[in-house]
């Protein structure tokens, strides 16, 4: 849990929702209000965090030689042909060298564009018409929706099934509840407030007494 690879971000998003929701229970907050609140948040935060990948020289993806193509000789896990085949399982050719550096995705940029999009996203419906949980829905489907592809270019040494990785699989989960969460908050009806306060009655309008 510790580890380098227990302290990602899918395993802070969790534990830190959790933790969440035990305090704004005991406070005796509707948890679905301040989701909302928190979902445009997180989307600027990740997109912040991402560029913290960046310059420590972590979470880069596959060799590549495009022309956004970067080398990491200085990483926490240098970019050299031995890091990429031996702890991430990536195919090097056999004549390269352990110590070759080669240049690769830039998988760091591609979250934190992608995050200031979900951020624009979800800031602009920020007053929605739907009920409370609704924007926090529309959160998970576009924070699952770009881990799971950005997965696809980033060097990892944990997939199964072929391509895919133990990350896409939490997406898919995060894509799923944010999925329902959607259908389940699209209307405000009984115990689901929306997030607009309802409109002064003509009477109280007017100034009328």
């Amino acid at each position: 849990m510790f580890s380098r690879a227990g302290l990602v971000f899918w395993g802070g998003l969790l534990g830190g929702t959790l933790a969440a929701w035990i305090v704004i229970r005991r406070k005796g907050i509707p948890f679905l209000r301040i989701a909302d609140v928190a979902g445009p948040a997180l989307a600027a935060g990740y997109a912040v965090g991402r560029t913290g990948c960046w310059a420590v020289r972590d979470d880069y993806g596959r060799p590549w030689s495009g022309p956004f193509a970067v080398a990491f000789p200085e990483g926490i896990l240098p970019s050299t042909a031995g890091t990429l085949a031996g702890h991430f399982g990536a195919s090097i050719p056999p004549d390269l060298g352990a110590n070759t550096v080669l240049a690769v995705r830039p998988t760091q940029l591609y979250e934190t564009a992608l995050g200031l999009v979900m951020f624009w996203v979800l800031w602009r419906l920020r007053d929605h018409r739907h009920a409370e949980g609704w924007l926090f829905g529309l959160y998970c489907v576009l924070a699952g929706v770009e881990r799971f592809i950005v997965e696809f270019h980033r060097a990892k040494d944990d997939r199964f099934l072929g391509p895919f990785t133990t990350a896409q699989l939490i997406a898919f989960g995060a894509i799923t509840a944010g999925a329902i969460l959607l259908i389940r908050r699209h209307s405000v009806g009984p115990g689901r407030p929306g997030i607009l306060a309802p409109s002064a009655s003509p009477s109280f309008a007017s100034g009328a007494t």
